[in-house]
C-alpha cells in the first residue's frame, strides 16, 4: 500500500501544501481499503509523499524508497548512493536537487514531468496529475488501450507525463532548471555459451540470493501462490520462514477442478505446512458500477486485466487492513512458445496494434499502428525471433503491463517480486534460446523442488473474455457506453456505435476461444507448437472487449481530470 511523490516548487512550497496532500491521499483511497495515515513532508521549496506507508518504509527527510531493494539499509537514500538491486522505485531529495531511479526492469513506475513552475516526480499518474493541477488528455494512448489494453509504449493518460526507463535515474537540478537522464544501457538477451547445466546453477542460485536479500526476518509476509512454476519456486525457499503465509484466490468452484490453480495451490501449502487462505473473486453480480469504478480507481486505468478483481477487489481490502507486503511470482521468464514470425514475438508481450486484428473496426483517430512503435522497440539487425521475443518481454511487458497489474495492488499492499531482481533477470538474457523456451530450465528446477505435484493447466480465475460475454456485463457495458457524454476521452459517435454492435462477431469469437482454451488444456506442448507454427491467423478483434476497454477509459480520464481540480491554490499551472 504504498504510491509516493515528490513536487520540487520553482516559487517555494505552497502554504497548504502540506494540507493539500494528506486530502488527495484520502481521495486515492478505495472506498474499501483501510486507512493508512501518509507520510508527508515539505522543506522550502519541495514537498515529499507517501500514501499508504507500511512501518517497513525506507525514508529519510524528502527521501523514501518503496519496494524491496536488495539488503535494504538507510545507505540506499544518500544522494550519491547508486541504485540497489531489487524491485523498487527510489526518489530522492536533498532539498538542493531530486532523483530518481528504477529497478533493472522498471517494474514499479516513476513518472515525471518538468513545468516552468515545478519538477513533479511519482510512481501514480493520480498523484503527479493532481500535483499539476491540470489534466491533457492523450489520444494516442487510447488507441493503444482500446487495441491492446495497455496504453502502449511510452504514453501516460496525460500527455505529459513521461515514464522512466528501467535501470535509468533521472536527476533534476533547480539552479539549472534542467533535467539529466542517465540511462542503465542496452538491455540485450543472447546466449553467453556455457555448458546447459552450468546456466541452470547460475539460475538457481540466483533465484535464492533474490528471495534471501529481499525477503527480511522482521516483516510480515503473504506469498501470492499458484498452482504454476512462478510462485512454486519462491515457496520453496520460504517455507521453513515463519513470518510468511500464503493466500490463492479463484472462482468458488476452482478448487474442485484437481488441475487447476487453486487445488494445486492448497495442495502445495499444505505440504509445506505452511498458513494458507483461499479467496473466492466471483463476479459481484449486483454491482458492476462498483467493481470498474474500484478498479480504475485501483489501478489508475493502466491495464484492462479485470479478471480476478471481479470480488469488487474485496480480497485487497482484507489484506489493507494487515501490516503485510505481498511476494509476487512475477518474472523475467515468461511462459512463451517459439517465435514463428514477428506478430508472435510482439504477441507474447501484448505489444500490439490495430493493425493485428483483423475486422479492425476503430475509427482512423483511435488507431494504434505500427509506425507509433518506438524504434529502440523494433527488432535488431542479426536479432534473433526468440532474442526479441524475450526483450520484449522485459523492456515492454514487464514495464507496461506487469507494474500496471501491480498498480491496482499499491493502492491496498504492499508488493515486491524477487524473480524481477537484477541478478536473476541478467541469468535469464544469457540463457541459450532452448532454455528460455517455455521456461524449459526453469520449469526443470521447479520440478526438483516438490516433485509429485504437476503444474496447473486451468487458470482459477474467469477469463476476461468469459466476463465480457455475461449478459448482465453486456448491459452494463453498453449503458455506460451510451451514457459517457461529450466530456469523454469517447467520440460520442464511436461509444454509441460500439454500444450499439457489442453482438460484432461474437459467435465466431467464442467459438476460437472454447477452442484455444480447449488446445492449451489438454494438448501437448510439442502439438501446440506445430499447430503455432502452421495455424497462425491473427484474431478478430473483439467488440467486447474493446467495449470493456472504452470504459475504463472513459472512467479513467474522468477521474484524471477531478483529480486534476484537487488542488491547492499555489499549485503552478
Amino acid at each position: 500500500m504504498s504510491k509516493g511523490l515528490i513536487v520540487y516548487y520553482r516559487n517555494g512550497t505552497p502554504p497548504d501544501a502540506v494540507t493539500w496532500a494528506q486530502g488527495f491521499c484520502e481521495r486515492l483511497l478505495p472506498d474499501n481499503a483501510t486507512v493508512k495515515t501518509p507520510r508527508v513532508v515539505a522543506s522550502e521549496h519541495a514537498l515529499s509523499v507517501v500514501y499508504g506507508p507500511l512501518p517497513s518504509l525506507l525514508a529519510d527527510g524528502l527521501s523514501f524508497c518503496l519496494g524491496a531493494p536488495a539488503n535494504p539499509g538507510p545507505t540506499h537514500l544518500a544522494m550519491d548512493a547508486p541504485a540497489p538491486d531489487g524491485t523498487f522505485a527510489l526518489l530522492r531529495c536533498d532539498g538542493h536537487a531530486v532523483k530518481a531511479s528504477t529497478d533493472y526492469t522498471a517494474s514499479r513506475s516513476i513518472w515525471y514531468c518538468l513545468t516552468e513552475d515545478a519538477f513533479v516526480v511519482s510512481t501514480s499518474q493520480r498523484m503527479l496529475v493532481a500535483a499539476l493541477g491540470s489534466y491533457q488528455p492523450n489520444t494516442q494512448a487510447l488507441g493503444w488501450f482500446l487495441a491492446s489494453g495497455t496504453l502502449g509504449p511510452e504514453n501516460a493518460w496525460d500527455a505529459r507525463a513521461q515514464l522512466l526507463p528501467g535501470n535509468s535515474t533521472i536527476r533534476f537540478d533547480p539552479q539549472s532548471w534542467r533535467l539529466d537522464l542517465q540511462p542503465g544501457g542496452t538491455l540485450t538477451v543472447r546466449e553467453v555459451k556455457r555448458p546447459d547445466l552450468e546456466h541452470e546453477q547460475r539460475l538457481r542460485s540466483a533465484v535464492d540470493e533474490a528471495a534471501a536479500s529481499m525477503i527480511s526476518e522482521d516483516q510480515q509476509w503473504v506469498l501470492a501462490l499458484s498452482g504454476g512454476m512462478d510462485s512454486r519456486s519462491l515457496l520453496y525457499y520460504l517455507q521453513e520462514k515463519g513470518n510468511v503465509e500464503a493466500v490463492t484466490w479463484g472462482l468458488r468452484d476452482a478448487p474442485k477442478r484437481p488441475d487447476s490453480d487453486a487445488a494445486l495451490a492448497i495442495q502445495l501449502a499444505q505440504q509445506c505446512g505452511l498458513k494458507h487462505s483461499y479467496w473466492v473473486t466471483d463476479i459481484e453480480q449486483a454491482n458492476l458500477e462498483k467493481v470498474f469504478a474500484r478498479f480504475v480507481a485501483a489501478g489508475e486505468g493502466r491495464l484492462d486485466h479485470l479478471s480476478g478483481y471481479m470480488d469488487g477487489l474485496a480480497l485487497w481490502a482484507r489484506l489493507s487492513a494487515k501490516p503485510v507486503t505481498m511476494i509476487r511470482g512475477y518474472d523475467a521468464f515468461g511462459s512463451k512458445g517459439p517465435a514463428r514470425n514477428e506478430y508472435q514475438a510482439r504477441d507474447a508481450s501484448t505489444l500490439l496494434t490495430a493493425d493485428d486484428f483483423r475486422d479492425a473496426f476503430l475509427p482512423d483517430e483511435l488507431r494504434a499502428s505500427p509506425d507509433q512503435i518506438p524504434q529502440s522497440l523494433g527488432r535488431r539487425p542479426s536479432e534473433s525471433l526468440a532474442d526479441w521475443r524475450d526483450r520484449l518481454w522485459l523492456e515492454y511487458r514487464t514495464p507496461y503491463v506487469t507494474a500496471s497489474l501491480d498498480d491496482i495492488k499499491f493502492a491496498y499492499t504492499e508488493v515486491v517480486n524477487p524473480l524481477l531482481s537484477r541478478p536473476v533477470v541478467e541469468t535469464f538474457q544469457q540463457l541459450p534460446e532452448h532454455m528460455r523456451t517455455h521456461k524449459r530450465v526453469f520449469r526443470h528446477i521447479v520440478e526438483q523442488m516438490f516433485p509429485g505435484v504437476p503444474f496447473a493447466r486451468r487458470d482459477s480465475v474467469q477469463h476476461i473474455g468469459s466476463i465480457a460475454r455475461q449478459s448482465d456485463v453486456k448491459t452494463f457495458l453498453a449503458d455506460k457506453l451510451r451514457a459517457a457524454g461529450g466530456d469523454s476521452i469517447l467520440p460520442v459517435s464511436f461509444s454509441h456505435w460500439l454500444a450499439n454492435n457489442l453482438d460484432q462477431g461474437e459467435e465466431r469469437i467464442a467459438r476460437r476461444r472454447r477452442v484455444v482454451a480447449t488446445i492449451r488444456t489438454y494438448m501437448p506442448q510439442p502439438v501446440q507448437d506445430m499447430l503455432r507454427a502452421i495455424g497462425h491467423r491473427t484474431p478478430r478483434m473483439d467488440a467486447r472487449r474493446v467495449a470493456i476497454r472504452a470504459v475504463l477509459a472513459d472512467l479513467a480520464t474522468k477521474q484524471l481530470a477531478a483529480d486534476a481540480s484537487f488542488h491547492h491554490r499555489s499549485t503552478p499551472q
